[in-house]
This record gives C-alpha cells, sequence and structure tokens, in this order.
C-alpha cells in the first residue's frame, strides 16, 4: 500500500492524473484482463521484485495480449547489476540508465 501511494502523489506531483492509471494487483490477472478488454497501453513501468525472472512473463503477456500501443515503450526497473536483454519477446532496448543500484531500461 506504500508503494501505490507513493505512485500515486508522484503522479499527482506531475500533474498526470488525467492520463494516469494505477492498476493494483497481480500483473498476471491485470494484463489479462486488459487483453480481454482490447486496452492499449502507452506506457509500462515495470518494477516486479529483482531477481525473480518476472519480467520475461510480463513482456510475453503484454505481446501476446498486444497491449502495447503503436508508439508505446515499456519502462522496466532492475538492479544496475542485473542488466536485461537487448530483446526480449521483440521489444528492443531503446535506452538505458543507471542511477546508483538501480537501473531503468526502456524498450519499445
Amino acid at each position: 500500500r506504500e508503494s501505490l501511494n507513493l505512485i500515486k502523489r508522484n503522479i499527482a506531483m506531475c500533474k498526470a492524473e488525467e492520463w494516469s492509471v494505477v492498476i493494483p494487483g497481480d500483473f498476471e490477472r491485470v494484463l489479462t484482463r486488459l487483453g480481454e478488454r482490447g486496452e492499449k497501453i502507452d506506457i509500462f513501468f515495470l518494477d516486479p521484485p529483482y531477481r525473480e525472472g518476472l519480467y520475461e512473463k510480463c513482456f510475453e503477456l503484454i505481446r501476446e495480449y498486444d497491449l502495447l500501443a503503436e508508439e508505446g515503450i515499456i519502462i522496466a526497473e532492475h538492479g544496475e547489476r542485473e542488466p536485461l536483454p537487448e530483446e526480449i519477446e521483440g521489444y528492443i532496448v531503446l535506452k538505458e540508465r543507471n542511477y546508483g543500484s538501480v537501473a531503468i531500461t526502456i524498450y519499445g
């Protein structure tokens, strides 16, 4: 709950409430539900627990349900010492940044 509240506060600080949606829950159920509704997402922000192998499953479901909008991006936060591959499920790295022990990789 603390993380969700922080995300919502950050969205409010950016004045992005009108075009942002935070969906709490199990990622597989949430992505499946979005897929069933035919949703298209402009920006995914993935921040699963590190070292749990969840990134691949997230990307797999995004691809399977064709959830990413045409010009959309996937932002994956991960440990700086645990780089992600150049390509996952056909999505390729557009940009990478390190911030101390945290890294951000953007796919499109």
